[in-house]
């Protein structure tokens, strides 16, 4: 059951800030803050991106470390 809470730590902590981001995002357009289609795409394809690249090299990683066991 470890590794599962470990996963699911995980996906809180990436997952709790990007909810947070989109909120600030959202609130920051209503109130005219910014334009979010200027703004928003480059930060959210950024985000993403960071987010995707750490899931990748993760998974690469205990691919090699736990390869033995399959």
């Amino acid at each position: 059951g470890d590794i599962i809470m470990k996963k699911n730590w995980e996906r809180v902590l990436f997952g709790f800030p990007t909810l947070l981001f989109c909120f600030a995002l959202i609130i920051l357009d209503a109130m005219g803050t910014i334009d979010i289609e200027k703004f928003g795409y480059a930060v959210i394809g950024g985000w993403v991106a960071t987010l995707i690249n750490f899931y990748y090299r993760k998974a690469k990683k205990e691919e090699k470390e736990g390869g033995g066991e399959s």
